[in-house]
């Protein structure tokens, strides 16, 4: 993992870009957006679809160049694990709260991670600098954009072949996701833990019908997995007993 954050605001854009020279200077180390915006024409590689985990499957794919919503973190990381999990370099912006031990066991691969806890006043450039580099960019808009501004960021995107992941509002984002609804099981007749979590996703698109897509959000064994496949070492959803009156 690379973690930028005790540095000025100069100093920090600087060191990015240091890092960013060391790591385009090695092949292996390229990121496969980047490739593929060099094999295909800029219109091609921003129409590319990221992977996604296995047990997201179902959902309708981030897309290369564009910029999606996501109302929840740990759906934010598990959308971000899937290009980090093929190979990509992705990155999380302006999330002080990121727990590292919670990222990985959301399938994040964190040495394909570049993290900048506080990006400072001039956000918007690190995270232009940041699209030069990685597939998928996580970030908490830590201001207000205007038209103009999200219009020059999404060419850029476009440009690059990358794509934006906003934890928070965006002008004219391509898709919303969200948590609906989250259900943790695990508890019995006053016993037991919470082992795992029931969550419906739903997915918004300009233009398109609503997705909706039941997980395990994480399953018992950590993984992430549709809510159909209900495993034997997952458990069944306990029945809650109302308490009754004593006497």
């Amino acid at each position: 993992m690379t973690a930028l954050g005790s540095q000025t605001q100069s100093e920090r854009i600087a060191e990015l870009r240091n890092r960013m020279g060391k790591l385009l200077a090695r092949r292996d180390d390229v990121s496969p957006a980047r490739a593929a915006s060099a094999a295909l024409g800029t219109e091609d590689a921003a129409a590319k679809e990221l992977p996604l985990l296995p047990g997201l499957a179902e959902l309708p794919a981030l897309r290369a160049g564009a910029v999606h919503q996501v109302d929840n973190l740990a759906l934010a990381l598990a959308l971000l694990a899937g290009p980090a999990r093929a190979g990509d370099w992705v990155a999380v912006v302006g999330l002080p709260e990121l727990g590292y031990l919670a990222a990985e066991e959301a399938g994040l691969r964190l040495d394909r991670t570049i993290v900048i806890p506080d990006p400072g006043a001039d956000w918007l450039s690190v995270l232009a600098e940041l699209t030069d580099l990685t597939g998928l960019v996580l970030t908490r808009p830590a201001g207000r954009l205007n038209q103009s501004q999200a219009e020059r960021f999404r060419a850029r995107l476009r440009r690059r072949g990358s794509a934006l992941l906003s934890c928070g509002g965006w002008p004219r984002s391509e898709a919303n996701y969200s948590l609906r609804s989250s259900r943790w099981v695990g508890l019995g007749h006053g016993a037991g833990h919470l082992t795992a979590r029931r969550a419906e996703i739903e997915v918004r698109r300009p233009g398109r019908p609503v997705h909706h897509c039941p997980v395990w959000l994480p399953g018992a064994d950590l993984s992430i997995t549709p809510a159909g496949e209900l495993r034997p070492e997952q458990p069944t959803e306990a029945t809650v007993h109302p308490l009754r009156e004593a006497g």
